[in-house]
Formats: C-alpha cells, sequence, structure tokens
C-alpha cells in the first residue's frame, strides 16, 4: 500500500510473503471408518476440516500416536518412529496428506515508512491518521 497526501508525504506498507508450500500436508477430504465403525478426519480446533489454509494447525483428534522406535541419531538427535491407530478400538489408521499443488503463501512482517523513513506500527497509524484529518478540514 502506497499513499501521497496533499501536504507531500508519502506512507507505504509493505508485508513480506512467506512461501509455505508444502510436499505434505493434511489431505483435508480424507474420511475414514475403521472396522468397529469409528470414523477419522482431519480437524481445525472443533471442527471438522474442510479445506486446508496453511496458517491453521490440522489435527486429528480421534487418533492416538504409538512410538514403535526410538533412537539417537550421529547428529545426537533423538528419531522416532511410530504409527496411528483410532484411541478407541486401536485399529491402525494413516491419516491421508497430500502436498500443494499451487504455492502457498502467509503474510509475513509488515514494515511501514513515512517518507522512506521506517518508522512503527504505531507512529505510522498516529501519522498516517493525522494526516487523513488534515487532508479532510
Amino acid at each position: 500500500m502506497k499513499a501521497r497526501m496533499p501536504d507531500g508525504r508519502c506512507f507505504e506498507m509493505s508485508r513480506e510473503l512467506i512461501d509455505v508450500t508444502c510436499l505434505s500436508r493434511p489431505d483435508t477430504s480424507w474420511r475414514f471408518m475403521d472396522s468397529h465403525g469409528h470414523e477419522h478426519r482431519w480437524y481445525v480446533g472443533q471442527e471438522p476440516a474442510r479445506e486446508y489454509r496453511p496458517q491453521e494447525s490440522y489435527t486429528t483428534p480421534s487418533l492416538i500416536y504409538v512410538v514403535d522406535d526410538r533412537w539417537i541419531d550421529e547428529d545426537g538427535e533423538e528419531q522416532v518412529v511410530g504409527h496411528h491407530e483410532c484411541g478407541k478400538c486401536h485399529d491402525r489408521v494413516e491419516p491421508r496428506c497430500c502436498s500443494d499443488t499451487t504455492t502457498q503463501y502467509v503474510a509475513g512482517i509488515a514494515t511501514y515508512r513515512i517518507d522512506g523513513r521506517v518508522v512503527s506500527h504505531d507512529e505510522f497509524e498516529r501519522e498516517f491518521l493525522r494526516a487523513q484529518k488534515e487532508k479532510n478540514q
């Protein structure tokens, strides 16, 4: 956003876009019924996930993760291998994932400038409102 006021001052706000394109993300169309009739699907908070948005956090609340093996690798990092299973009947369930088909972005840090000088959000807002008020008088 760029705005030039009648007094000649230039107000500019830009926001960095962060590429969050995933090779493996929740497939929100996935629904699975295990052999005991328990339904499993991806959720966002308390609601079933209907579409994928990279800024959301996805869970499968009906499933538990069972650790099958763990070890420390050559870099000193713990490695864990396991599987998902139904929290009620313990049937194995593999939540389906997919990859993004288009580039996904989330909004990053905003930068505010007045006449090319970087300012805080508060100063930008205060001065912009003042300039608009002067323009309307």
